[in-house]
């Protein structure tokens, strides 16, 4: 014989349920704040991305959105760049778990060799998704501290910046 289940077990997988839709419907919020404006692929990319990152972007996003007026090339930038450094690690590490090391190999995988790109044009990209990647490491760890103060979290200390090497004029 089955004993009936007691009420507040009901009562508590239903609040689990309306947890669990509040946060569907949060997540799905802060997305499309993110990227309102924005081409379906922005958001179609967040959605790729491993769902606590995905979020960590939107979040970012939506708070540089508040500190300062940016322009929607901006915003696609960092959420292309920061969708691809989640993608680039299987989407298996969450953005507080990153080191330095992680970083750097990102990094160092838009390099390329002398034969394909002579005027070394990957420096350019380098250096446009470093700047990215320092700025939203700042935020991340300090988020409660002006823009302008916020230090640098040991997963991006001492990131080297690269110049374009200048070509010869003959």
């Amino acid at each position: 014989m089955l004993r009936a289940r007691p009420k507040y077990f009901e009562r508590e997988e239903a609040q689990v349920v309306n947890n669990a839709n509040y946060d569907i419907l949060l997540f799905d919020r802060k997305i499309a704040m993110a990227v309102e404006g924005l081409e379906p692929f922005f958001d179609k990319i967040l959605r790729q991305t491993l769902k606590e990152n995905a979020l960590i972007i939107a979040e970012y996003i939506n708070a540089i959105k508040r500190e300062i007026n940016v322009s929607n090339g901006y915003r696609k930038s960092n959420i292309h760049t920061l969708a691809h450094l989640s993608k680039f690690h299987s989407n298996r590490k969450n953005f507080r778990e990153m080191a330095r090391e992680d970083i750097l190999l990102y990094l160092d995988s838009l390099r390329k060799p002398e034969a394909s790109d002579p005027l070394h044009k990957w420096i350019g990209t380098y250096t446009l998704r470093r700047g990215l990647i320092v700025k939203f490491f700042k935020w991340l760890f300090h988020p409660d501290i002006e823009s302008a103060k916020r230090p640098h979290p040991k997963a991006v200390e001492n990131i080297p910046k690269l110049k374009k090497k200048r070509a010869v004029n003959l």
